[in-house]
């Protein structure tokens, strides 16, 4: 399960990095200058489109994905998870990192069939 959980981390991480335009393993700095340049793009009370709310709360979870250490709940990043909303929110052209899947999924698709779970 631990090696899951790395997998599922760093695929999480990579789409954080997508969303907020960073290459791999940025500074703190440039992950804040990164949200803050965003940030004035999708805030609600500066953008009048009604997704907006949700992009800005998808940027707040990718900032703190980077900069805090989120090994300990990965259940709180499930913006991350919503291809439509990061699709939405990517430039044109760019395509998704896939995202590995949890536990649960790898054991159902591990097992299925052979009368496990």
């Amino acid at each position: 399960m631990g090696r899951l959980l790395l997998f599922r981390h760093d695929s999480l991480r990579k789409r954080a990095e997508q969303v907020l335009g960073l290459e791999s393993d940025a500074k703190a700095e440039e992950v804040m200058r990164a949200f803050r340049r965003l940030a004035l793009k999708y805030h609600p009370d500066r953008c009048l489109v009604d997704t907006c709310n949700k992009k800005m709360q998808l940027l707040v979870q990718a900032r703190d994905f980077l900069i805090e250490k989120p090994y300990s709940n990965l259940s709180n990043y499930k913006l991350l998870e919503d291809d439509d909303l990061l699709l939405s929110i990517l430039p044109k052209g760019v395509k998704l990192e896939p995202l590995a899947p949890t536990y649960e999924e790898w054991q159902k698709k591990q097992f299925y069939g052979f009368g496990g779970l």
